[in-house]
């Protein structure tokens, strides 16, 4: 999941890495092509490992689950 989380925020950051003047007409700097490519590559890799050691997500909860405590307390009854 880190691979993922900086990978976004890499890709996040490249577009706003420009040169001056308005957006339109700006064009990535090699910095910030650097941060795209970086996030690509390293969301492709967080993706391939997730996949490879089979992350699944939580198991839900029981329904019927009626002593489940909240923050360490009993519920009211």
């Amino acid at each position: 999941m880190g691979f993922i989380a900086v990978a976004m925020m890499l890709m996040l950051i490249g577009p706003f890495l420009h040169t001056g003047g308005p957006m339109a007409d700006s064009r990535p700097t090699a910095a910030g092509w650097w941060c795209i490519g970086s996030g690509v590559v390293l969301l492709l890799t967080g993706l391939i490992l997730m996949t490879v050691r089979d992350v699944k997500n939580a198991p839900a909860a029981e329904p019927d689950d009626s002593f489940h405590y909240t923050c360490g307390f009993p519920p009211l009854m």
